[in-house]
């Protein structure tokens, strides 16, 4: 998914592309494997390429994350693998993504988008019903929270986007609220543009 050229339309929009045959169960390792070890594994790829290939892995261009919401895969290995989303924040976007705001269109590097936009391609695969939706509800709003705490303003211009999102369909939305608006409350040192964005989150007023 990685090693292709950078082009518009994106590889991955070609005829005759298929999806490999994996198991659920393999494909959630996989994906865990890729993401916890994401800062090394994709330390050769450039942030263009590294991109296109994210955007097709976790958006309906693959459909590989309704793995995350398959029952037949064991509840721990899903888990894991969600929790792993916080590693491509730590060891890639957090490194190699420009300063500047998404949502403003500020920023030329091609990893800021799928940053900002990651929620919005995966947030509804928290909001299943299922025996364990609550728990992803929850671990998505932790995983957010734990974002948040990076110091990388696209990282969390990012996780406010996926708060702006998860308040539609979280049951206690002032819980997020409440959490956005202490953290915009202990971090007076955030660029105007940010602040703004996280006010509006809190809210949720953001696309």
């Amino acid at each position: 998914m990685f090693d292709h050229p950078v082009a518009h339309p994106a590889w991955y929009w070609a005829s005759g592309l298929y999806w490999p045959e994996v198991s659920p169960t393999d494909q959630v390792a996989y994906i865990t494997r890729l993401f916890e070890d994401s800062g090394s594994l994709l330390a050769v790829y450039s942030n263009a390429q590294i991109d296109q290939a994210l955007i097709y892995l976790i958006s309906p261009a693959s459909m590989a994350m309704r793995v995350l919401s398959d029952e037949d895969v064991l509840w721990p290995d899903r888990k894991r693998c969600l929790l792993s989303f916080y590693e491509v924040y730590r060891q890639v976007f957090a490194l190699r993504c420009s300063p500047g705001m998404s949502h403003l269109d500020q920023v030329d590097n091609a990893l800021n988008g799928v940053c900002y936009m990651w929620w919005d391609y995966v947030l509804t695969f928290g909001n299943i019903d299922g025996p364990h939706s609550e728990e992803m509800n929850r671990l998505i709003f932790d995983l957010l929270k734990m974002m948040l705490e990076l110091d990388s303003e696209p990282c969390r211009e990012g996780a406010f986007h996926g708060f702006g999102h998860l308040r539609f369909d979280y049951p206690a939305r002032e819980e997020i609220t409440a959490v956005v608006d202490q953290f915009l409350a202990q971090n007076e040192n955030m660029s105007p543009e940010l602040r703004a964005y996280g006010f509006a989150a809190a809210v949720g007023q953001v696309q």
